[in-house]
């Protein structure tokens, strides 16, 4: 019973990735890290293939068109949010974002976001809205900035409603917008 413990830790992960140019060198990176507990792991365009299962594949959400530019907006309390977000790959796209007050830009965000690797266990979250519907997201990050991270959360199935985080390990400079609607 031990030498078969002992041979399981001993083994890795087989993963076989047919274009890694289809998703960031940090999504390969988190992806790897996070399915080392399967024995086999294929990433095949937009399908997860796990140990060869070929009849429970996961699908990679590509509900965002790729390179296309999508809007959203909202406006509350006399603030318009903006937030333009274009599919650049399998697992990363590229954000915009900002905040209109009296006629002046602020919050400003710009760069690349990442699909959470294991988008599939849910976990991302949900929203609800004023009207008690609740909407499941992908969740996106970007963690280029020393010791934040921005969140961006497109819903399942349906891109219509998305939001943003703005979150820092000090707990300064944190912000969330309101659900954003699809303009474009």
């Amino acid at each position: 019973m031990e030498e078969k413990a002992k041979q399981q830790e001993s083994r890795q992960t087989q993963f076989y990735i047919k274009d890694e140019k289809q998703y960031s060198e940090t999504f390969i990176a988190e992806f790897k890290a996070k399915h080392r507990i399967y024995e086999t792991v294929e990433l095949i365009y937009d399908t997860i293939v796990i140990n060869c299962d070929r009849e429970n594949f996961i699908l990679i959400p590509t509900d965002l068109p790729l390179e296309r530019l999508v809007i959203y907006e909202e406006r509350a309390e006399g603030i318009k949010y903006r937030l333009t977000v274009k599919r650049v790959n399998y697992s990363t796209i590229e954000y915009n974002y900002f905040e209109t007050v009296n006629g002046k830009k602020k919050n400003e965000k710009q760069g690349l976001a990442d699909l959470e690797p294991v988008f599939y266990f849910g976990a991302e979250g949900t929203f609800e809205d004023e009207g008690g519907n609740v909407y499941g997201m992908n969740e996106y990050v970007d963690s280029s900035i020393i010791e934040c991270q921005i969140l961006i959360y497109i819903g399942v199935g349906n891109i219509n409603k998305t939001f943003l985080k703005h979150h820092c390990e000090s707990g300064t400079n944190m912000f969330e917008t309101p659900l954003l609607t699809i303009i474009k």
